[in-house]
C-alpha cells in the first residue's frame, strides 16, 4: 500500500455521510510497549525483552446516535523489541560466557487505525471499539549496545554501539488487528477528554528473504492514549 492509498482512505472516512449527530476531530498521544510473536527467530542464548515508543496523530470519529461510532486515524507509531544475545566461547571442554550484547529493534511507522464501537454514558462514558490497523514503516534501524566486554579467542571483537539502518530490508507494510478500552468526559458542550488503552496484533510478518528469512515475527502492542476531541457539528 503507497501514501497515496493511505490518504485516500483518509479521505473516505471523513467523507462518511452527514445524517448523524456529531463529527468529531481531536488529537492524541501516549506511549506503546511492545514486543513480537515469533517462530524460528530467536537461539537458546537470546533473551527478548519489551520495547517502548509513542504514539501521536489525528482522529476523525462519526457517532450515529451517541452509543455507536465509526473513527479513522492518522498515527506516527513506534514499535519494537529488545533481544539479549550471550556470546559463548569453547574452550575445548566446555561453553564459557564470554560477554553479552543488548540488541534494540525499531520501528516507526505511519498507521491508520479504521474502528467501529460503542459508548455508555453521557458526561461520563465508557468505549469499546474494534478495528484494523494497516501501517506502512517509515523507518528500522537495530542498535547494538555493549553489556559486557566481549573478545573472542579468534581476535574479534564488538564495538560498544552500533546503529544498522534496516528500513530497506523489512516487509514495509504491515497489517494489524485493534481492540481498544476507554474512558470519556465531556465539557464545555462540545470538547471531551478521553483516555484509552488497546491491544494490537500484527497478522503480517515483518520478515522476508532479506530479513530473518527462515522466521516469522509479528508485532504485539498495548498503546495507552490520552488526548482531545471538538464536536464539529451537533444534528
Amino acid at each position: 500500500m503507497k501514501i497515496r492509498e493511505i490518504i485516500t482512505l483518509l479521505i473516505l472516512g471523513i467523507a462518511i455521510p452527514t445524517f448523524g449527530q456529531y463529527h468529531i476531530i481531536g488529537i492524541k498521544g501516549g506511549i506503546n510497549w511492545t514486543n513480537i510473536n515469533s517462530t524460528n527467530f530467536l537461539s537458546s542464548r537470546s533473551k527478548i525483552d519489551n520495547g517502548t515508543g509513542v504514539n501521536a496523530g489525528l482522529i476523525y470519529e462519526y457517532s450515529f446516535n451517541k452509543r455507536f461510532n465509526l473513527g479513522i486515524d492518522l498515527l506516527f507509531l513506534q514499535k519494537g523489541f529488545r533481544r539479549e544475545f550471550i556470546i559463548l566461547e569453547e574452550d575445548g571442554i566446555r561453553y564459557l560466557v564470554s560477554g553479552k550484547i543488548d540488541s534494540e529493534f525499531d520501528y516507526d511507522y505511519f498507521s491508520i487505525p479504521i474502528k467501529g464501537g460503542v459508548s455508555i454514558g453521557n458526561k461520563f462514558s465508557g468505549f469499546v471499539n474494534l478495528g484494523i490497523i494497516p501501517s506502512i514503516l517509515n523507518k528500522a534501524t537495530i542498535t547494538t549496545k555493549l553489556i559486557d566486554p566481549v573478545f573472542t579467542s579468534s581476535g574479534i571483537g564488538y564495538e560498544e554501539e552500533t546503529t544498522q539502518d534496516q528500513t530497506d530490508k523489512i516487509t514495509r507494510f504491515d497489517f494489524s488487528g485493534l481492540i481498544e478500552l476507554g474512558l470519556n468526559y465531556n465539557f464545555f458542550d462540545h470538547y471531551s477528554l478521553f483516555a484509552s488503552v488497546g491491544y494490537q496484533y500484527s497478522f503480517t510478518s515483518i520478515t522476508n528473504q532479506n530479513y530473518f528469512p527462515d522466521g516469522e515475527v509479528r508485532h504485539t502492542a498495548i498503546v495507552l492514549s490520552f488526548g482531545i476531541k471538538y464536536a464539529l457539528r451537533k444534528g
